[in-house]
């Protein structure tokens, strides 16, 4: 049995029903079928190749995604150890100026000291050689 165009585009469950005038020959349907399937195979390997393409740029995306959180990982920890040896820093210096200061006061209370035990001891002698023993 042929069927005609319209059978063909709008009967494609295989129903006979609705046979019109025109008829097309066994070979045309085959010839028909042939080009449909050609085509569905050209069209199975063009989306085929775009899969794998598509397939290909996302393992590189996927790639690229491992590689750009790794060296943003290394940008902070190295920004971190950058930070925390400048305040390690800072708190030296701190430090540091802290000791100086303590001993240049200590330094200074020495002499302060030492001047206080001159002045004494010169005021004592003042006073014993006055004959003032009961001043000091």
């Amino acid at each position: 049995m042929r069927l005609c165009d319209y059978c063909l585009n709008n009967h494609a469950d295989g129903s006979t029903e609705h046979p019109h005038e025109q008829r097309i020959a066994y070979t045309k349907l085959a010839e028909r079928a042939r080009t449909e399937l050609e085509t569905i195979r050209r069209q199975s390997i063009r989306d085929t190749e775009k899969i794998e393409n598509l397939k290909e740029k996302v393992a590189t995306n996927k790639k690229q995604i491992g590689i750009q959180a790794t060296q943003a990982r290394t940008a902070v920890a190295n920004e971190v150890v950058e930070l925390v040896n400048a305040i390690i820093r800072r708190g030296n210096d701190i430090v540091t100026c802290i000791d100086s200061t303590e001993e240049t006061k200590l330094k200074n209370c020495g002499q302060l000291e030492k001047e206080m035990q001159y002045w004494l001891d010169r005021l004592t002698k003042v006073v014993i050689e006055a004959g003032l023993s009961n001043f000091c």
